[in-house]
């Protein structure tokens, strides 16, 4: 993964985005409105500097939003009995109760994939993987 400090269009948008989350784009130290001097200085209306900053918290939130879809990334070749490990434990960690949809993919993935009676996490790393990208989009759902 590239260096993100060293990414100016990233850092420029996160700048932009997060000074306008604080309410810096409102007002100067003296109480002027910002987007008055802003809009004699850059030659731009008031719209089109709000625009500006639109464009950069969408920026800012596509590379966060990347950033998380690679740590949760499936990127590895897994077999059907690691498949079935990481839903195992996914479901019996995410299931609603018994009459749950998540409590009937759990037990229909006990008749491929039956976990020892101390495990109670994936041990393959290809099983790690589906459990983590699982939780990737549950997340992504919600």
């Amino acid at each position: 993964m590239p260096q993100l400090w060293d990414n100016d269009l990233l850092q420029f948008a996160r700048l932009i985005a997060e000074t306008e989350a604080l309410g810096g784009w409102c007002y100067d130290s003296a109480g002027i409105p910002l987007c008055h001097e802003l809009e004699e200085a850059m030659d731009l209306s008031s719209d089109e500097i709000n625009q500006l900053v639109d464009r950069a918290q969408k920026v800012w939130d596509e590379a966060k939003e990347d950033s998380f879809r690679d740590k949760y990334k499936l990127s590895v070749v897994v077999t059907k009995l690691e498949a079935a490990e990481g839903a195992y434990w996914y479901y019996s960690d995410h299931h609603m109760g018994q009459g749950s949809p998540e409590y009937q993919c759990l037990c229909a993935i006990e008749e491929v994939f039956t976990p020892g009676r101390l495990d109670r996490f994936p041990k393959s790393a290809g099983g790690k993987a589906i459990y983590r990208h699982m939780m990737w989009r549950a997340e992504r759902r919600s």
